[in-house]
């Protein structure tokens, strides 16, 4: 896959993560770690640079994902494929991460470091990739062995994204036809009938998300996001397919109708607000700064 196509991935997950609400990130971290924070527990997202020095230069370091919730920490690494190094590069971060907020005794004897807990997201992955990947720190009288999961998004059926409410992994999904379509075997009819497969995995997922939003598990702008995701998503990978045409059409036309939704609620939410400003005896000139300053924010 063309680096360029690797960082467009990154960027949407990042994208996705910090877009999304706070119990749909919640949810996220609760089927992807195995917790059970309640939907308001509260989500910050770290600082995801830091400075190290390697032979003799100094070089940043940026990480994927790093966030707490209820103070407690959690690093995210996403992977489009197999690499090699990511025990060493995640525990890179994890250090840094750790660094920022370590403890010293006041006699300055110790110096405690909380390490986050990880995962890796293999977006696609081939046979060979780990269930857990190791990095192993040897010391003269002893080891120390940093162990972290694996999560390989396209063995898992929709329906367990459903289960665990991963919905913020769904956009990546759709990366399930994409090898078999580079096959020089497969022709136009081939073609079609990925597509219509397709098709009906676009369904699931949208019955996925529909099911969430009206079960209160994500809301409506996080659909409208992930819809917009997929769309996206979809138009990277198959956009030059002329048999998934029909199939591109229909998730733009789902995007067009979330935001002709939201534009519409947009308004009725202003509308009420500046009525309930005027009973509260605002003047026309002071609810519009009030109004515009909402705007900006």
């Amino acid at each position: 896959m063309p680096n360029k196509t690797a960082q467009l991935f990154d960027l949407m997950f990042k994208h996705i993560l910090k877009e999304a609400s706070g119990p749909a990130v919640v949810h996220f971290i609760n089927g992807l770690f195995d917790k059970k924070y309640k939907p308001n527990s509260k989500v910050a997202f770290l600082p995801n640079e830091s400075v190290s020095e390697q032979k003799g230069k100094l070089k940043k370091i940026i990480s994927d994902i790093p966030l707490s919730i209820n103070g407690d920490y959690y690093l995210i690494e996403a992977q489009i494929s197999d690499d090699l190094e990511i025990a060493l590069r995640a525990f890179q971060y994890a250090f840094a991460l750790a660094k920022n907020n370590k403890a010293i005794s006041k006699d300055g004897s110790l110096i405690e470091l909380e390490l986050p807990e990880p995962r890796i997201i293999y977006f696609e992955n081939k046979n060979k990739t780990p269930d857990i990947v190791t990095l192993r720190i040897k010391y003269p009288k002893g080891e120390f062995s940093y162990k972290i999961p694996t999560f390989k998004v396209l063995e898992k059926p929709v329906s367990e994204f459903g289960k665990k409410r991963l919905d913020l992994l769904l956009p990546f999904y759709l990366l399930k036809f994409r090898r078999e379509l580079q096959k020089k075997s497969v022709g136009s009819e081939k073609r079609k009938e990925i597509a219509n497969r397709m098709a009906t995995l676009i369904s699931d997922i949208d019955r996925i998300l529909e099911r969430h939003s009206r079960e209160n598990l994500i809301s409506r702008e996080d659909v409208s996001l992930l819809v917009s995701e997929l769309s996206r998503m979809h138009s990277e990978i198959y956009g030059n397919y002329k048999e998934f045409k029909e199939v591109n059409m229909t998730l733009i036309q789902k995007v067009k109708t979330r935001h002709k939704e939201f534009e519409k609620r947009g308004i009725k939410r202003g509308f009420l607000k500046a009525l309930e400003l005027m009973e509260q005896g605002y003047k026309p000139a002071e609810i519009k700064k009030i109004m515009l300053s909402e705007l900006s924010t």
